[in-house]
């Protein structure tokens, strides 16, 4: 029952700090993309929004690794992706050993 117990709170645990981790992620990418298009006619926009998303996303944050940053134009409307890597902790010991969104 314990090895049962442990995986369910390790579940609650990672999902919890993956979902934490995807909020963060998803807000600084937010506000890169707004501030990064209200300066496009100075700026480029790539540039702008990965300094913006840098500044908004703390380095590491919960152990989370960042990767593949890209803003995308297509017609008006500017798309932002990043992709995130976040380590479990708990359920490391079950042999997943992290989540990537």
């Amino acid at each position: 029952m314990l090895p049962l117990l442990m995986m369910v709170t390790g579940i609650a645990v990672d999902l919890g700090k993956a979902y934490a981790v995807r909020s963060k992620a998803q807000s600084a990418l937010d506000a890169a993309l707004l501030g990064a298009v209200s300066t496009a006619a100075s700026t480029p926009v790539q540039a702008e929004a990965q300094q913006l998303f840098n500044a908004n996303y703390p380095a590491r944050y919960m152990g989370s690794v960042i990767s593949n940053f890209s803003v995308l134009q297509s017609g008006g409307a500017y798309n932002g992706r990043v992709q995130v890597k976040v380590p479990f902790s708990i359920m490391g010991m079950f042999g997943n050993k992290d989540a990537s969104f």
